[in-house]
């Protein structure tokens, strides 16, 4: 069962400096994340996602 953390939108900007985009979301436990592309800014094209990094606290965590 996935229960939604929260909806994020990007901007419609290609970003050269830092090309990442970076969200919040309250800290949750899970072992998976599953993530759905609502929308590709009116374009037909295809979406890559290429990467994505998860940052947190990993205590309590068991290896």
């Amino acid at each position: 069962m996935f229960k939604s953390i929260g909806k994020f939108q990007t901007q419609n900007i290609k970003l050269f400096e830092h090309p990442f985009q970076e969200f919040t979301f309250p800290e949750v436990k899970a072992k998976y994340l599953k993530l759905r592309l609502l929308s590709t800014w009116g374009s037909y094209e295809r979406v890559y996602l290429n990467e994505v990094q998860l940052t947190g606290n990993s205590e309590g965590s068991k290896h």
